[in-house]
């Protein structure tokens, strides 16, 4: 009897750590290959996707983190900006680094999010300051799908 709990117990613990919700992200705006979506990789506390993006004509890498939406069905999403095939240095601004979703009555959303991004050159204290230069941000639509709500 107790080797049957153990081995039930043992078969079910993979199931509860499935994921809870899943993530697609898309940059909006672009037309061909580079416009595809990309699946987040998702755990049951949050789903992270890197997305290359086009900004100030090249391709750079945007790190999103959502984290899994409460009862409510709410959550937070979190931008951090890569690096670019130049090798140059880029940030997403203090502000909008650090937004929100919120789901509809069957638990979904799709939500686009503009994410603004300044190039960026490392000072002596290796914090990153502003070039100066304005660019058209990057627009990014989330699509979030819980499976159940935690």
């Amino acid at each position: 009897m107790f080797f049957r709990q153990i081995l039930a117990i043992a078969l079910l613990l993979p199931l509860s750590a499935r994921a809870q919700f899943s993530l697609t992200a898309t940059q909006v705006g672009l037309a061909g290959p580079d416009a595809e979506s990309h699946a987040g990789n998702c755990s049951r506390d949050a789903c992270r996707a890197i997305i290359p993006v086009r900004w100030g004509g090249e391709v750079c890498a945007l790190n999103i983190r959502v984290a899994a939406p409460t009862r409510e069905g709410w959550g937070g999403v979190m931008f951090a900006a890569g690096p670019c095939q130049s090798g140059r240095k880029v940030a997403v601004s203090p502000n909008a680094s650090e937004t929100g979703y919120t789901l509809d009555h069957v638990f979904a959303a799709s939500q686009q999010f503009v994410v603004p991004l300044q190039s960026a050159a490392e000072s002596i204290a290796n914090k990153l300051i502003d070039d100066g230069v304005l660019h058209k941000p990057v627009v990014v639509r989330l699509d979030i799908i819980a499976h159940r709500p935690q």
